[in-house]
């Protein structure tokens, strides 16, 4: 009596558990049935059609709680139950409104007791009753409404995640679906017109990025659209049946297209080679699925896909923002574009998981995140070829700039050194010049006075001159000795003023002392044309300067002053303090002042050997020192010419 009790109430539980909503195809709208079927699950997939309905009357069959069904990835399969009323005057459709289930088995049962069996798949051929694109259309046979509900049962396996958005309407129904259509008519639109323009950008500039950018198209257009939305039937059946055997190895390539595209478009060697590990393990994971996939391992490598997708994403997410930190502005629209489809993938995958609530624009997901993830890398190459074009700017400016810098140097160089090489020839002239002097003077200045001494020496008669007599003679040969002491001594010094190694030797004497010291060698000269030397001078104390080079400056400008003064005429030699200077004056007076060059004379090169009053002669040295040493002592000589006075003056340093 209890067992009996205990059955008639699971009896009645399960009834009431399994009972399955009644749907009314007339009053139907355009909306998924999941709520209002019944569930069970085979779970070694050898149900037959008996024993279902069996189970059936069993109260076996679960209710759904979803507007989707979702199976999950696994082997088994599932058998739906669907209760419903006829049109009254309407075809009537069953629609499974997902594109990769492999096999999907309706059986509608008749009033007669018979069973109408239709089938259908992403791998089954064509089959009659059914229409297979990118859903599967089954046609209900007519029946009478007045019959009352109509039951048929759906079988689906598939090697691969089984989400099923199921739709029973009538045909007036059928025209509300148009929504669908027009969005993924835009999405494709996008991706082909993405493809095509970065393709020609690749042959047009030669850059692999946009070959990779291009790849990742190309892939990604395939299993999204020809795989997760259907698009494969347009193409045949035979290559509908394969693509869906392998989908996931187009997966795996636009896995691998990412990776190489970002790997050029960041220029990881060398922004960021240590990453380089880093994609090194996500490509072989790539390769991994797809080994999987080519093996025939679909559901496998559809877990592979799942996992591999969002941790790829999330890699190229982190690398971007790693180096925007860095100061790779370009990476801006690459981290948005990244981000966007991480945050797709992961929301696609809670649906998936029944964390989400799986809804129809769920399928949508990921056509629209790859569409705008697309569209942001476009930017982000535009963004990319912008930064490339301003630096490329910027470079061929510098160049151009240091170009023109070098051209500048280059012509400052070579004008410099032509001055140089100017000033060398001058000076090698100047040189030659100066030698050729030297041996005119060896040969003629210095040759003469020597045979006038050398003949009175050697005189064969020298016994027979009376000492009177001799004592004329050699007054007479002095002027030649001072000729030939005057002229050494002013070669000497020319010639240590050339070595490089000459300088000043600074000490501090008597400038007054000095010049007094030096009067009586040139008063016997001065005597000889009536010339008065006269001093005149104030307490000019002590100098500081080179002692030899200023008794020489002194010596040339009293031998000149002697030479150019006419007879009977007075030299001044003037001794002035001026502040911390003293001033040095030798003043005489000039027989013609029009004819004196004051250029020539104040030039520091300019070798003048004019013959004095009484034809003195001299080489033309004697003035080029003067200004030599007067620059060493810390002034230049100066030359100023009043009516017919000249006067050479410098100045030298009081140590006073």
């Amino acid at each position: 009596m209890r067992y009996l009790l205990s059955c008639l109430l699971s009896l009645v539980f399960f009834s009431a558990f399994s009972k399955v909503e009644v749907i009314d195809i007339d009053q139907q709208p355009y909306e998924n049935i999941g709520r209002k079927v019944g569930i069970l699950k085979d779970k070694d997939a050898l149900m037959t059609l008996q024993q279902v309905m069996k189970l059936d009357q069993a109260g076996q069959f679960r209710p759904s709680t979803s507007e989707i069904l979702n199976f999950g990835n696994t082997k088994s399969a599932f058998w739906i139950k669907v209760s419903y009323l006829a049109p009254v005057k309407d075809e009537a459709y069953l629609i499974a409104d997902i594109p990769n289930i492999e096999q999907i088995d309706c059986y509608v049962l008749r009033k007669d007791g018979g069973v109408l069996q239709m089938h259908s798949g992403s791998l089954s051929p064509p089959e009659k009753g059914v229409t297979a694109t990118n859903s599967y259309r089954f046609l209900l046979p007519d029946q009478l409404r007045s019959e009352g509900p109509q039951t048929l049962y759906l079988r689906i396996k598939s090697n691969n995640i089984m989400l099923l958005p199921l739709k029973l309407v009538n045909s007036d129904r059928l025209l509300e679906d148009s929504s669908k259509l027009q969005l993924e008519s835009v999405y494709i639109g996008v991706i082909l017109s993405l493809f095509l323009f970065n393709l020609f950008l690749f042959f047009s500039l030669g850059d692999k990025t946009y070959l990779y950018y291009s790849l990742y198209l190309f892939f990604l257009f395939a299993y999204v659209v020809l795989y997760l939305r259907g698009y494969s039937y347009l193409f045949g059946y035979q290559f509908r049946t394969w693509f869906n055997l392998y989908p996931h190895i187009f997966h795996s390539l636009s896995a691998i297209s990412a990776i190489l595209f970002s790997r050029k478009f960041l220029n990881l060697r060398v922004t960021a080679p240590s990453w380089l590990k880093v994609y090194n393990f996500a490509f072989a994971l790539c390769l991994i699925e797809l080994v999987i996939s080519a093996l025939g391992y679909k559901s496998l490598a559809a877990s592979c896909a799942q996992n591999l997708g969002f941790i790829e994403t999330a890699v190229l997410v982190v690398t971007g923002i790693v180096l925007w930190r860095k100061g790779l502005r370009a990476a801006r629209y690459y981290i948005y574009a990244w981000a966007i489809m991480a945050a797709t993938i992961f929301i696609f995958t809670l649906s998936l998981g029944n964390v989400l609530v799986t809804k129809d624009y769920s399928f949508h997901l990921l056509p629209i995140g790859s569409t705008v993830e697309l569209l942001l890398l476009a930017f982000a190459l535009g963004d990319r070829y912008r930064s490339l074009m301003v630096s490329e700017r910027k470079a061929k400016d510098e160049n151009f700039k240091m170009i023109r810098n070098h051209n500048e140097n280059l012509e400052r160089v070579v004008k410099e050194r032509t001055i140089r090489l100017n000033e060398s020839i001058a000076k090698l002239e100047a040189s030659n010049e100066m030698k050729n002097k030297l041996f005119s003077i060896v040969a003629h200045d210095l040759r003469s006075p020597f045979n006038s001494l050398v003949s009175i020496f050697t005189l064969s008669d020298m016994d027979m001159l009376s000492l009177e007599e001799l004592k004329e003679l050699l007054n007479a040969s002095r002027k030649n000795i001072d000729e030939i002491h005057h002229t050494l001594d002013n070669l000497l010094y020319w010639a240590a003023s050339q070595m490089e190694s000459s300088g000043s030797n600074f000490s501090v004497f008597d400038l007054k002392a000095t010049v007094e010291g030096l009067l009586p060698v040139y008063e016997p000269l001065a005597a000889y044309k009536a010339i008065v030397l006269k001093v005149v001078t104030q307490e000019v104390g002590m100098v500081e300067a080179d002692q030899n080079q200023v008794q020489l400056i002194l010596r040339n400008l009293i031998d000149n002053a002697i030479k150019f003064t006419p007879r009977k005429g007075t030299i001044h030699l003037r001794l002035t303090k001026e502040g911390d200077q003293v001033r040095i004056g030798i003043q005489n007076p000039v027989i013609d002042p029009q004819v004196i060059d004051l250029e020539a004379l104040r030039s520091t090169h300019s070798q003048i050997s004019t013959p004095g009053t009484a034809d003195e002669r001299g080489i033309g040295l004697g003035l080029q020192l003067c200004h030599e040493f007067a620059r060493m002592n810390g002034r230049k000589l100066e030359v100023k010419l009043e009516e017919n006075e000249i006067e050479f003056y410098f100045f030298l340093r009081s140590s006073e």
